[in-house]
């Protein structure tokens, strides 16, 4: 299956969602929490087949109402689900967020076809921002190659996303995924250090202001993230709508 073709299926169903409900969706945004219901998820379902000239079953459809599903089904990837399933980790931070089974604080804030980003869970300051792949992948050297077209962008507009919130000295850009002796789901921890953060860590600043942080295990506030992560979902808007005005 193409990555290009799944990106354009999920721009045309972005469009007829939009159409319908008159309010643009985020991939996973659920169609019926959206304000959908039957008839209109039957000329949701009917308009993407028409397009893409691909048979969907609607309860296929109604078990995940998403615009990411969607597309997969369209792509001629049913098996999507069971397949993605079989790579979660039970236990794992990264497979669990993505599964559901432990819920992010602040929910997901933007999600593309192989990545989710969401606010650390971890002793960070408040704005730092995950991006871990859908997969229980564990190094860099083994993404696909959709994940990696995926991955360069989705860091430059995370760090933009960032730096438009919290007007930080730096951004620091910092891939983790290394526990006890083992290697760990990848992650990578979009960081905004502003002078506030500096001036409470005492002047530290690169790896020594993050082993502070992450010895002293102070975390941020959750009403702060929850709403740091809806301002971040609105900027991750901006920054796409910005994106598709591009000739």
């Amino acid at each position: 299956m193409s990555a290009d073709r799944l990106e354009a299926i999920e721009r045309s169903l972005v469009e007829v969602w939009t159409e319908i409900l008159g309010s643009k969706p985020e991939r996973g945004d659920d169609f019926f929490a959206s304000g959908g219901n039957s008839m209109a998820a039957v000329r949701m379902l009917t308009r993407a087949m028409s397009t893409w000239g691909v048979e969907v079953d609607l309860d296929q459809f109604f078990r995940d109402p998403t615009v990411r599903t969607l597309a997969w089904l369209l792509a001629g990837s049913p098996e999507v689900e069971p397949a993605a399933a079989d790579r979660s980790v039970v236990g794992c931070l990264g497979c669990d967020i993505v599964a559901g089974r432990r819920p992010p604080p602040g929910g997901f804030v933007h999600e593309t076809t192989r990545w989710v980003v969401n606010h650390v869970v971890g002793s960070m300051n408040l704005g730092t921002l995950v991006i871990a792949p859908r997969e229980h992948v564990l190094a860099v050297a083994d993404l696909d190659d959709g994940a990696a077209a995926e991955l360069g962008p989705l860091v430059r507009d995370t760090t933009r996303v960032v730096e438009a919130i919290c007007r930080p000295e730096q951004t620091y850009v910092c891939l983790w995924s290394h526990g006890d002796a083992a290697r760990r789901h990848l992650h990578i921890a979009v960081q905004p250090v502003t002078a506030e953060v500096v001036a409470r860590y005492g002047g530290l600043r690169s790896e020594q202001l993050q082993a502070r942080m992450l010895a002293g295990g102070e975390k941020a506030d959750i009403a702060e993230v929850e709403r740091f992560c809806e301002r971040a979902r609105q900027e991750f808007r901006a920054v796409r709508h910005d994106r598709d005005l591009r000739p």
